[in-house]
Parts: C-alpha cells; sequence; structure tokens
C-alpha cells in the first residue's frame, strides 16, 4: 500500500506523521517539508508533488536532498504516494 511505502521509504525523514520529524531528517538543511503544514500547502499543487517523489525536488529548485525515486516506483505508485503525502494536508477551516 501508499502508506506501507511512505512508512519504510519516505517516513525516516518526513516522519510516519508527515510532520517533518523523522529520525533521519533531523540533520538534514534545509529540514523535511512538513506536510501537515498549511504553509507548505500554499504553494503546492499535486503536479508538484507527483514531480519532486518522481524527480527529486532539485527539479522544482527545491532541496537536492530529496532525491527523485522514478527509478524504483511506477507512475501509479508515485500518484498513489502522492495522495497519501496529499492526506497529511491540513483541512481548510
Amino acid at each position: 500500500s501508499a502508506q506501507s511505502t511512505y512508512n519504510i521509504v519516505c517516513a525516516t525523514c518526513h516522519g510516519t506523521a508527515g510532520d517533518g520529524t523523522g529520525p533521519a531528517g533531523a540533520a538534514l538543511d534545509p529540514q523535511p517539508a512538513n506536510f501537515t503544514d498549511p504553509e507548505f500547502w500554499a504553494t503546492r499543487d499535486m503536479d508538484r508533488i507527483v514531480t519532486v517523489i518522481r524527480e527529486g525536488a532539485a527539479a522544482v529548485g527545491g532541496s537536492s536532498l530529496m532525491v527523485g525515486w522514478s527509478a524504483s516506483f511506477t507512475p501509479e505508485q508515485i500518484q498513489a504516494l502522492a495522495d497519501y503525502v496529499a492526506s497529511f494536508r491540513p483541512s481548510a477551516e
């Protein structure tokens, strides 16, 4: 499932709660994205999330520490991961 893939591959840096507090993320500069922060979503849409998972954050001007996963996952799996990441987005008040 996308959740188990996220927990294995992504949570190391982004945290199981999506809040950017994974154990490996603590040492990174810049810090991993916090998917629970409304500010994060203010400048991102699903296309950008998919691109970053597929090609890495440097593809959109972000940190080269966030690598692309196109060699590891199918487009469908990447979309499922993006959908899972979006599930951390706080509801609009």
